[in-house]
């Protein structure tokens, strides 16, 4: 096998250990399915890969008892296995001694996933600050929810809606990584914020320095690095049996200024040249009656703006002379924004 089949199969081996083990510990919602059936689908290897190790991912409870073979199936590099085989008994006997002896095998089975997740949460219109066991802060925006999955080897947050302001105490033996939706943030001792909406990711940076990269990109792109006053955006595609991620994971990251990204902290809201879809969803975070958009095609029209959250009816009610929308409000309160008549 030449080198680049090496590499290749290096990268096929982590994406699989990362699917197996994220349907592991929390199964995957709908889009997350989307996106392995595509990554299952792509590539023949993808399929195979992942067959061997979820057998033996199976096969661990039950042969735990001969951890103790590892080392003699890890010292045959005699050439009398096929090297498949000898790659798989590595595998096998790798992960059951990591089961075993809590040691780091193949697949890497991660600490966290042995004991409960600390989960932190807010309601609607509350902003919540939290100290990490590292010391690193977490604020919390409105109705938005992370998980803290700390492990000897890295700090993994899982942010699963909302927005979400780090303060990360910098440790480069211990890398701190945001998962949000299709995208890993990586710190490289820094504050910055991200938000994860239906469709869409924003990272924008503070102070430092971030790297960007999509779980799902399949085109091996360098991570995008931002600095302190950026910001990027990754967008949904509707695409059907695929993932909503998918065909954005071509399009490159693009780079741009970050206008205030932690003005909502102080109870303000803060736009330049967003999806008016993304607006809404931060605007449902914070107004109970809500903001519905009436087809997809508004969501997609472009806004800057500035308001406090305490100004959201008036805001939606003055939509109209910015954008060619209708903002129409409801009997409870809540605005259905459509185009407006030609």
């Amino acid at each position: 096998m030449n080198p680049v089949a090496v590499d290749d199969q290096d990268r096929i081996d982590r994406e699989a250990s990362a699917w197996l083990v994220a349907i592991e510990e929390d199964g995957l919602d709908p889009e997350r399915q989307r996106a392995f059936d595509a990554w299952h689908a792509s590539d023949p290897r993808h399929a195979a890969t992942y067959a061997e190790m979820r057998e033996t991912w199976d096969d661990i409870p039950e042969l735990t008892d001969l951890a103790h073979l590892a080392p003699a199936a890890n010292d045959d590099e005699s050439g009398a296995l096929p090297n498949g085989e000898r790659r798989w008994r590595r595998v096998s006997f790798g992960a059951l001694g990591a089961v075993a002896a809590a040691a780091v095998a193949f697949i890497a089975v991660p600490t966290e996933l042995y004991r409960p997740s600390p989960r932190y949460a807010t309601a609607l219109a509350e902003i919540r600050s939290v100290t990490l066991p590292d010391g690193s802060k977490v604020v919390l925006g409105a109705k938005s929810e992370i998980s803290v999955r700390f492990s000897d080897k890295a700090r993994r947050i899982v942010l699963t809606g909302g927005e979400a302001f780090f303060d990360v105490v910098h440790n480069a033996a211990r890398p701190f990584l945001v998962e949000a939706g299709n995208s890993i943030v990586r710190d490289i001792g820094t504050r910055f914020n991200v938000n994860l909406a239906k469709g869409s990711v924003r990272v924008s940076v503070v102070e430092g320095l971030v790297e960007v990269a999509r779980v799902d990109d399949v085109t091996g792109a360098t991570p995008k690095r931002l600095k302190a006053g950026q910001r990027t955006e990754m967008f949904a595609a509707a695409a059907p049996a695929i993932s909503m991620f998918a065909t954005a994971a071509a399009a490159p990251i693009v780079v741009q200024s970050a206008p205030s990204p932690v003005a909502w902290q102080e109870g303000r809201l803060v736009y330049d040249n967003v999806r008016l879809a993304d607006l809404a969803a931060d605007v449902n975070r914070y107004y109970a009656p809500g903001v519905s958009l009436a087809n997809p095609r508004v969501g997609e029209l472009r806004v800057t703006a500035s308001f406090k959250t305490s100004e959201i009816p008036a805001f939606m009610t003055a939509l109209s002379a910015t954008l060619p929308v209708r903002a129409e409000k409801n009997g409870d309160g809540g605005f259905t924004v459509s185009q407006a008549p030609r």
